[in-house]
């Protein structure tokens, strides 16, 4: 995985393994590619298994290219665990509400619901 690029890592991303998955968000982040957040964040957008979108924010977070648009579309996720995932990372724009203007809920009912 050393060889791979920033498109390649990110499309690692995706993995159905963990090790191939957390190899390449730490690389990403330790090379600082800044560059595969478009493709990092295709994949928060999308609907991806958890797992991939998890590891998808917490390497946009790494890389410092988390935005609130990011955070918004797992707050909207079907799956609770995305959306638990979503609201750690939402503390940052509690001054924005950011849950209501979304889900249109609280955020006890987007945690657990």
């Amino acid at each position: 995985m050393s060889r791979l690029n920033a498109d390649q890592l990110a499309a690692e991303i995706g993995s159905p393994h963990y090790w191939r998955r957390n190899t390449a968000r730490r690389l990403l982040v330790e090379r600082n590619y800044k560059d595969a957040a478009h493709a990092l964040a295709r994949l928060v957008e999308n609907v991806a298994p958890p797992a991939t979108i998890i590891n998808a924010l917490y390497t946009l977070d790494g890389l410092q290219s988390l935005d609130r648009g990011h955070v918004l579309a797992t707050l909207a996720h079907p799956h609770a665990t995305v959306r638990r995932q979503g609201l750690r990372f939402a503390e940052r724009w509690l001054d924005d509400d950011v849950t209501d203007d979304v889900t249109g809920k609280r955020a006890d009912e987007v945690m657990f619901n």
